[in-house]
């Protein structure tokens, strides 16, 4: 799977470093991962845990309106 080029087509007028670090960041984790989502999911989740991060599970919600979503 090739990767798909997220920038606006008039990037070269407009950089920013934060934002162009981050995506060469994603960019690297992606080819590690070879662009597969679960591995990507999975390898920052471990360098979550391996940076001592605290992390949060979402609860899923009913999909019938009739039950009430538990929170």
């Amino acid at each position: 799977m090739a990767a798909v080029d997220t920038h606006p087509a008039d990037a070269a007028a407009w950089s920013d470093p934060i934002v162009d670090e981050v995506r060469a960041a994603r960019a690297v984790i992606a080819a590690e991962c070879d662009y597969d989502l679960e591995r990507i999911i999975a390898a920052l989740q471990e360098r979550s845990r391996a940076a001592g991060r605290a992390t949060v599970t979402l609860t899923k919600f009913a999909t019938d309106p009739a039950v009430p979503a538990q929170r």
